[in-house]
C-alpha cells in the first residue's frame, strides 16, 4: 500500500478533469485490494498482482531474484498485454506512475496521441545534460501509450521479454531498468511518435532547467498553470519523499526548486497526499505506517509545519552530545525572551538527537545531520573532533534548511557559546536592505582570526546567500585537509573576505552583541525593570567562549558550582545564565538512563 495514497491522488485528478477514462491500479497485496474495492468507484478497476502473475506464469521465477523496484519494473508491459487481454473495451492504454496528477483536461494529450499506436515521452536530457541519455535512455517509462493494435502489440511483447531476459537497477552494456528499452522503440516499431506539449509529463528535472535556463517560473493564469507559456497537464513528482505529515523531500534528485513552483505545484499537492494517506490509516493502521526520515539522505527536504507556522523568524543551531547542556540553556534563553521565534537544532549524534526529541520542545524542529551528510562529511567526521566538524557541517545546514523552505525569510545561525539576555527578534530585525549579515568580532577574543563573529552570523533567503553557502560548503571541506597539512584552520579568514567579496553583506555594528563574559565585571550591569542594564543600555546577548561545560562532570556530579570557579563574569550575569544551565542538566538527567537503554 505504499504508493496507494499516490495513485488516488492522481485517480482524483481524472476525477476533476476527465469523466470517460478507467483507472487500473495494480495491487501488490490483498489489502490494498479490499482498500480500492471499500471505495466502490466505478472508474476505478483494482487489479491483483497475482492474476498477472498468473497469466505470465515466467514472472513468478523472476520475482524471486529481482528487488522490488526491478520487480516492479518488470511487470509493466505485461500488466499493458494483460489488460488488452482481458478487457475487451480497452483500446487505449496509458501507463502513468502513481506519483502524477492531472492539472486540467487530458485532451492536448489525447490530442496529440491521435492514430499513434505508441507514445513516448522525452526526458529532455539535451545540451549540457546529453551525458544522462546513455545512462538511462531518451524516454521516461513513467509515461507511456499503447494502442491496441498491431504494431502496439508486437511493441508490448518485445518489451515484455526484453524486461523479462533482463531489468537491472545497474546500468550495463547500454540498459538500464525497463527504461533504455525505449531508445529503440522509434527504429524497431511503426507508429512510434513522441509528446511535443512541454507541459505534458512536466518533471521536476524540466521545470528546474526552465527555472534555471530560461529564468522563467511557473505562473497561476484564470484557467490553470503554466510555465513558459504552455499550460501544465499532467506533473510527475517523481522523487518526492512522504515520511511523516511534517517532513518530505520534494524530490530526491539533486535537482533545485523555486518558490513558485513550491507553491503552486507541491503545496496543493502535498496537501491531498495527506487526505489520502489519512483515509489508509483509518481502513488499516498496521498494514499503512509511515517510516519518517531514520537515516534516510535527504536532497530537497521541505518542512510544512513551519510553512503555515506564524512565526516570523529562525534560529539555527549545531549541537552535539559534548555542548548538549550549552545548546539546551541557549534554547531556555530564546524560549524565556520571544515565543515568535522558530529554531532548527541540528544534532550531530544519536544522543543529542534523542534527548532533544523526548524533551518536547516548543517551536523546535529538531534533524538528524545523518539526513544531509554526503560521503565526504561522514568521512570527516570520524577524523574531527565535534568542533571542528561543528565549524565544517554549517554551511551544509544553513544550505539544508533554506534551500526549499521559502518561509523561512531570515535565519540566523546562533552558536552553542551563545545566550540570550533579550529576545533574539531584537536582531533579526535588522536584517533589512541586504543578504548576509556579519557582526564584528570582540577584542577580548584574541583566539579568533576572524574580524567577525563565526557563532552569529544572519541570513536572508535569496540567491546572493544560497551562492555564498554553495561556496562556503565547497571550501569547508578542503579546509580541513589544509588543516590536518599544518594550516591554521581558514574558516575566519574566509569570512574576512566576504564584505568585499560577496554581494549583499551588510555589517551590523551593536556592541551589545560584542559584550563577553570576560568584560561584564569591568562594566556596571544592574537589574532595572526586571531587564538587564549593560552601560545603561538592555543586554542582548553574552558570548560564553571558553566557559567549557564538561558533560560527564556536569551531569554525573549533585551540583553544579564549579561552573563559573576562576573565571570572571559579572554575578548577576552568571545566575542567570546558571538557572538555564541548571534546567538544561535537569531535562538530560531525566532521559539519560532512558537514551542509555535503548
Amino acid at each position: 500500500m505504499e504508493y496507494c495514497y499516490q495513485g488516488l491522488v492522481l485517480y482524483k485528478s481524472l476525477v476533476r478533469h476527465d469523466k470517460n477514462f478507467k483507472l487500473f491500479i495494480i495491487c501488490l497485496d490483498n489489502k490494498m485490494v479490499q482498500f480500492l474495492d471499500n471505495l466502490q468507484q466505478s472508474n476505478l478497476v483494482p487489479i491483483d498482482v497475482r492474476d498477472i502473475e498468473e497469466a505470465y506464469e515466467e514472472l513468478l521465477e523472476i520475482k524471486q531474484v529481482r528487488d522490488k523496484r526491478e520487480y516492479a519494473w518488470t511487470l509493466k508491459p505485461s500488466i499493458v498485454l494483460y489488460l488488452f487481454e482481458n478487457f475487451d473495451y480497452v483500446d487505449h492504454v496509458l501507463w502513468l506512475d502513481s506519483d502524477m496528477q492531472f492539472l486540467c483536461s487530458p485532451e492536448p494529450l489525447y490530442d496529440e496521441w491521435s492514430d499513434l499506436s505508441i507514445l513516448l515521452s522525452e526526458q529532455y536530457y539535451t545540451d549540457a545534460y546529453e551525458y544522462l541519455v546513455s545512462g538511462y535512455g531518451k524516454f521516461q517509462a513513467g509515461f507511456i501509450g499503447f494502442r491496441r493494435n498491431e504494431d502496439g502489440i508486437e511493441c508490448l511483447r518485445w518489451w515484455q521479454e526484453r524486461c523479462i531476459e533482463w531489468c537491472s537497477d545497474k546500468a550495463d552494456n547500454g540498459r538500464w531498468a525497463d527504461q533504455k528499452y525505449l531508445d529503440e522503440f522509434p527504429q524497431r516499431f511503426k507508429g512510434v511518435g513522441i509528446v511535443n506539449n512541454l507541459g505534458i509529463n512536466l518533471t521536476p528535472f524540466t521545470i528546474y532547467r526552465v527555472n534555471t535556463e530560461q529564468g522563467k517560473a511557473v505562473m497561476k493564469k484564470n484557467d490553470g498553470l503554466y510555465i513558459d507559456d504552455v499550460r501544465i497537464i499532467l506533473y510527475h513528482y517523481y522523487g518526492l519523499r512522504f515520511y511523516n505529515h511534517n517532513e518530505y523531500d520534494l524530490s530526491c534528485y539533486w535537482m533545485m526548486f523555486d518558490e513558485e513552483t513550491i507553491k503552486l505545484v507541491y503545496l496543493p499537492y502535498i496537501k491531498e497526499c495527506q487526505e489520502e494517506v489519512c483515509k489508509i490509516q483509518d481502513f488499516d493502521r498496521l498494514k499503512f505506517q509511515l517510516k519518517g526520515i531514520c537515516e534516510n539522505q535527504i536532497v530537497n527536504y521541505f518542512n510544512l509545519d513551519r510553512t503555515y507556522r506564524v512565526l516570523n523568524y529562525d534560529i539555527c543551531i549545531i549541537a552535539g552530545k559534548w555542548d548538549l547542556i550549552k545548546c539546551m540553556a541557549l534554547y531556555y534563553s530564546i524560549a524565556q525572551n520571544s515565543k515568535r521565534v522558530h529554531i532548527w537544532i541540528c544534532c550531530i549524534d544519536d544522543f543529542s538527537f534523542s534527548t532533544l526529541n523526548n524533551a518536547e520542545l516548543d517551536n523546535v524542529t529538531i534533524i538528524k545531520s545523518k539526513i544531509f551528510e554526503t560521503k565526504e562529511l561522514l568521512e570527516l567526521k570520524k577524523t574531527c573532533d565535534e568542533k571542528e566538524y561543528t565549524s565544517i557541517l554549517r554551511a551544509h545546514y544553513l544550505y539544508f534548511i533554506l534551500k526549499n523552505n521559502f518561509s523561512v525569510n531570515n535565519l540566523l545561525y546562533v552558536g552553542t557559546d551563545i545566550y540570550f539576555y533579550k529576545s533574539p527578534v531584537h536582531l533579526l530585525k535588522e536584517f533589512e536592505n541586504g543578504s548576509i549579515f556579519l557582526y564584528r568580532q570582540s577584542k577580548t577574543n584574541e583566539n579568533s582570526e576572524s574580524n567577525y563573529k563565526t557563532d552569529l552570523i544572519g541570513f536572508k533567503r535569496d540567491k546572493n546567500t544560497l551562492e555564498c553557502l554553495i561556496s562556503w560548503k565547497d571550501k569547508s571541506i578542503g579546509w580541513h585537509l589544509e588543516k590536518t597539512s599544518g594550516n591554521e584552520y581558514p574558516e575566519g579568514s574566509y569570512i574576512n573576505t566576504w564584505p568585499s567579496c560577496m554581494r549583499g553583506v551588510r555589517v551590523l555594528e551593536n556592541k551589545y552583541v560584542n559584550a563577553e563574559p570576560q568584560a561584564s565585571i569591568y562594566h556596571r550591569i544592574v537589574r532595572i525593570e526586571n531587564k538587564l542594564k549593560y552601560i545603561s543600555k538592555t543586554l542582548i546577548l553574552l558570548n560564553f567562549y571558553g566557559y567549557r561545560l564538561d558533560y560527564n562532570s556536569v551531569i554525573n556530579a549533585e551540583g553544579l558550582e564549579d561552573i563559573y570557579k576562576n573565571k570572571p563574569i559579572n554575578t548577576t550575569l552568571q545566575n542567570k545564565h546558571k538557572e538555564s544551565v541548571k534546567r538544561a542538566v535537569l531535562t538530560i538527567r531525566k532521559f539519560k538512563g532512558i537514551i542509555d537503554n535503548q
